[in-house]
């Protein structure tokens, strides 16, 4: 099964186990095998990686994965052990 932009996501605030910023994930996702060049592309002034790291935290906290603890900032609610 390959991974998707969810699993991934998920996946690094899994790991650091801490709270992160849409900026720390959106990083965190610049050099993960799912970003192709389209994704740096400017959309409304920012690149579409920002865009779809947004859109799939709305995703993973309305599931219950993660959730919101301030403005911008996200932590996992599982554990990865």
């Amino acid at each position: 099964m390959s991974e998707t932009w969810e699993t991934a996501v998920a996946k690094i605030l899994a790991e650091r186990k801490k709270i992160m910023s849409v900026q720390e994930i959106c990083s965190a996702m610049k050099n993960h095998p799912l970003v192709k060049p389209h994704h740096n592309e400017l959309w409304g002034g920012q690149p579409n990686l920002d865009h779809l790291v947004r859109s799939t935290l709305a995703k993973l906290k309305r599931k219950g994965v993660i959730r919101r603890v301030g403005h911008g900032l996200y932590i996992s609610n599982r554990d990865t052990t």
